[in-house]
């Protein structure tokens, strides 16, 4: 059975998101679903927690060695850089990928997903009521100019009408998100399959911020899950496995 993680998503502050689906050298103010409501899109929320992920085994002393990931996962300021990991397929002489690529996969498909995120979205109910609420409002988002035009020169921060979640749907509801195990994960054992996915877990729980850091329109947020006591518990137990050093190998 495939594991799967359901979330709410909280946003805490306004940010930044631009959509790339507009007009040439234009964006919408902020991504849209099919009806025409924002919406956090998973390649944002991704990016996020595997950001989350890298921080928790670069800053708990030796966890970076001890998880064995590639130089290609540790990232810098200019962006990741080194050798990835690839794709073991079924040969046991073939070395795993390390925990970030199994999760995340590798650059050029050279090792595929171990879990695939959806977009955060409304719910239905919040939907009727978002549109009901603010119709007029919520009527055809304007467009901006690319990236470079986004900021405010003086204030050296996103130009209000940049922003993701604000206005009317600024801190409406909070949005509904999931990520699900692919059948490319399925090729490990059992071990391998609960080490990533409490290890993701925890990287869900330790993501404070979406948005686009570079042009100052990041947003804090928090994420919670649909059943608490559950996650709690498995996120404990990959505590104590990474605290007795039953590293997953």
């Amino acid at each position: 059975m495939l594991k799967q993680i359901d979330y709410m998503l909280r946003i805490d502050a306004p940010l930044l998101i631009g959509s790339h689906a507009a007009l040439p050298g234009f964006d919408r103010v902020a991504m849209l679903d099919m009806d025409e409501l924002p919406f956090v899109p998973a390649s944002s929320i991704r990016g996020r927690v595997k950001g989350a992920v890298r921080r928790f085994l670069m800053d708990n002393g030796d966890s970076w060695e001890e998880f064995q990931v590639c130089t290609g996962q540790a990232g810098s300021p200019e962006g990741e850089k080194g050798e990835y990991c690839t794709d073991m397929g079924l040969d046991p002489n073939t070395p795993r990928p390390c925990a970030i690529c199994r999760i995340f996969g590798s650059p050029g498909g050279r090792n595929t997903r171990g879990f695939e995120f959806s977009g955060a979205y409304y719910s239905t109910n919040d939907e009727i009521a978002l549109k009901e609420t603010f119709e007029e409002e919520l009527e055809g988002f304007s467009l901006i100019k690319r990236t470079r035009n986004r900021r405010d020169v003086k204030l050296r921060r996103a130009k209000k009408d940049a922003l993701f979640f604000y206005g009317p749907a600024q801190f409406y509801a909070d949005l509904e998100g999931r990520v699900v195990e692919t059948q490319a994960h399925l090729r490990f054992d059992d071990s391998i399959r609960n080490w990533d996915y409490r290890l993701l877990l925890l990287g869900v729980r330790l993501a404070t911020e979406l948005g686009s850091s570079r042009n100052r329109g990041f947003g804090r947020c928090s994420f919670r899950f649909s059943n608490n006591s559950h996650w709690e518990s498995e996120i404990r137990t990959f505590c104590d496995q990474w605290k007795n050093k039953e590293i997953a190998p």
